[in-house]
């Protein structure tokens, strides 16, 4: 699994800067669809939401978008060539070696995946999320 992780997060580096824009864009939309059903109250079944366990993804996310901006794959960005935004999100300045790239990803990948493990939910709280949300009291998984 850990170097899955490193080869997943080489593949995301490796698409360039306007691959992970769009990827970032398009988490930040679905994490608003989220905020606007626990808002609004549109599931009848509110889960819980434990960002302690989650607390893993904002310095994976932030290392690879630094990577990606340092690196040399995929120059350009979602908003390249638009206006005011021309200059907005651009990768691939070259400033990291390919293979310091690849070292420093690495060392992330194993580091955040070492935290994520450690950080996780247990398997008796993931139990009972999943028996609270789709199964009633009376059911057995």
């Amino acid at each position: 699994a850990p170097m899955g992780f490193v080869f997943a997060t080489w593949i995301v580096d490796w698409a360039g800067g306007q691959v992970y824009s769009t990827l970032i864009l398009t988490m930040a939309s679905g994490f608003a669809v989220v905020a606007a059903t626990r808002w609004f109250h549109l599931n009848s079944k509110d889960f819980p939401i434990d960002w302690m366990a989650a607390r893993w993804l904002a310095p994976y996310l932030l290392g690879i978008a630094l990577c990606s901006y340092l690196g040399n794959f995929g120059e350009g960005a979602i908003f390249s060539g638009i206006g005011p935004f021309s200059n907005v999100l651009i990768g691939a300045n070259g400033v990291l070696p390919e293979w310091l790239d690849l070292v420093v990803l690495t060392a992330l990948a194993v580091g955040v995946f070492m935290f994520a493990v450690r950080t996780r939910l247990t398997d008796d709280e993931v139990q009972a999320q999943v028996q609270d949300m789709y199964f009633d009291e009376t059911s057995d998984l």
